[in-house]
């Protein structure tokens, strides 16, 4: 996927609002005021930068833009832990990541600590079956 809508804020614009990117997309941009073109462009560049999949970016898009977030790049580290469709690539790239773990990882225990560690005994089943479902070593 070409980055150049990102040159200027219109070509970013008119490229949100066209049928190049998904009807949610259109759907979101639709409803945003100046100022909030202005910080979504913004939020935008920083997501591209971390990214070398821009179009695995626009797809994520669908959960991202359904929730009130106040840092695009922030859900994209969630996205990495959170990924509803268990996805082995990351979304941030490689020289990226240490640098987003860094500045995002106390936040995310602190939204996501209850999801992670809830009923640790009760789901003690469950445990094992996602270790033994993450184990690169198993032939399936």
């Amino acid at each position: 996927m070409d980055i150049g809508f990102t040159k200027t804020l219109k070509r970013f614009q008119e490229f949100m609002t066209s049928y190049a990117v998904p009807n949610y997309v259109r759907r979101y941009c639709s409803a945003l005021s100046d100022n909030q073109w202005k910080w979504f462009y913004g939020q935008m560049i920083i997501a591209l930068k971390l990214t070398d999949e821009p179009a695995y970016l626009f797809y994520v898009l669908k959960w991202i833009l359904k929730q009130d977030y106040d840092d695009l790049a922030y859900e994209m580290y969630c996205q990495d832990f959170l990924d509803p469709e268990c996805r082995k690539e990351s979304l941030i790239k490689p020289s990226r990541w240490a640098e987003c773990h860094r500045k995002y990882h106390d936040r995310f225990m602190q939204e996501y600590a209850d999801v992670w560690f809830a009923d640790a005994d009760a789901d003690a089943d469950a445990d094992v079956d996602c270790a033994i479902a993450m184990d690169p070593e198993l032939p399936f």
